[in-house]
């Protein structure tokens, strides 16, 4: 083959970032048809952005909504998880959670200069492939990952090779209107149905549990995981004749993002999932196979698409998004038990006073 498809994911897109600036840019990019970005980190990952520069702060309701979403019942049993949530459903309702929650930022400032910030230092702090995640506070994670006298001595060879990819990162956009320009095409694929670790107060943003929709998709437009678009900003954009790359679900905007017309957004599809079930090896091999694919070549695959799995995993599909798919994360629920956290917690210690009374009576 003359020229060929590069296809990154996750960790993937950060390398194929410094791959094509490294060796590509110099010819041209001569050698390449296509490539493809998945569920990419290219402006890092809100999670570890605030890891690695001491800025986290943990975002109570996000911190809850991510509680009662995992299934925790596979590691403590199915009585634990449920007295468990039901004392969740109470410090959120009567806002404990807030407040324990704000105890533990408190401590978080008092220790993250003192000792985290040499803990993660010694476990990947200096490891390109985290670093890579940082890139709107990346002056911040320099300052506090290397705050110890001697550091920028000590660590000077790395640092120089964070700066030069950190300098890639922000060359990107140009990057791409070269490849642009060298007729390579660019397809990107971005999951979201879920929110992220709840460790910044963007945590409730759509995302896949991991990158953000808009470091995903180099600035697609996304509503919080519970909420949609404005009818005010929906209506806004359809008046400049956008309206088609709203989602189903309004929770999307893919026309603010640098590629509207070859991105595509897989609903509960999350950060881990690849070529489950061959879903995602089907819809990224048809996709990279057409030379000039668009949201609308293939009728298969419209712009919007959901992860349909399936018990098994192996007969997993994806398929045209709706406004309610059958497996979407059901946060009215959640927020639904919010709402009745106190009764839920009474309940809950009538079930469990039941089923001790019952083991007295057994015994």
């Amino acid at each position: 083959h003359d020229k060929v498809i590069l296809l990154s994911r996750c960790a993937g897109t950060n390398l194929l970032q410094a791959y094509l600036y490294k060796y590509e840019r110099p010819t041209g990019y001569a050698d390449l048809e296509k490539i493809l970005f998945i569920c990419g980190n290219m402006y890092g990952a809100d999670f570890a952005e605030a890891l690695f520069s001491g800025t986290l702060k943990i975002n109570s309701e996000a911190a809850y909504r991510w509680l009662k979403s995992y299934d925790i019942a596979d590691f403590i049993g199915e009585d634990m998880a449920y007295y468990l949530h039901a004392v969740l459903d109470m410090l959120e309702q009567t806002y404990a959670d807030r407040a324990l929650f704000a105890v533990v930022n408190m401590l978080y400032g008092k220790i993250k200069d003192r000792g985290l910030s040499r803990i993660l230092k010694l476990f990947h702090g200096i490891t390109p492939g985290f670093v890579a995640f940082v890139y709107e506070h990346y002056d911040e994670y320099k300052n506090y990952i290397f705050q110890e006298p001697g550091d920028t001595e000590k660590y000077a060879y790395a640092i120089s090779k964070f700066d030069e990819f950190h300098d890639i990162q922000l060359r990107t956009e140009d990057m791409l209107k070269e490849l642009d320009a060298a007729d390579v095409k660019t397809n990107i694929f971005a999951y979201y149905g879920d929110q992220t670790y709840p460790l910044m107060p963007s945590a409730s943003l759509a995302s896949d549990r991991v990158s953000s929709v808009a470091d995903q998709t180099f600035g697609a437009t996304a509503s919080t995981v519970t909420g949609a678009l404005s009818c005010d900003y929906i209506n806004s954009r359809i008046a400049l004749g956008l309206g088609g790359y709203i989602s189903p679900d309004r929770q999307i905007d893919a026309s603010t993002g640098l590629y509207p017309d070859t991105t595509w957004f897989i609903k509960n599809g999350r950060h881990q999932f690849y070529g489950y079930g061959g879903a995602f090896d089907r819809l990224f091999f048809d996709i990279a196979r057409q030379t000039d694919a668009t949201v609308r070549s293939d009728p298969r695959y419209p712009q919007f698409l959901n992860f349909n799995e399936t018990e098994n995993g192996y007969d997993s599909e994806i398929i045209p998004a709706r406004e309610h798919n059958d497996n979407d994360i059901d946060w009215a629920a959640i927020d639904n038990d919010r709402r009745h956290g106190i009764l839920n917690f009474f309940r809950m210690l009538f079930v469990l006073f039941k089923n001790l009374l019952s083991g007295v009576v057994r015994v």
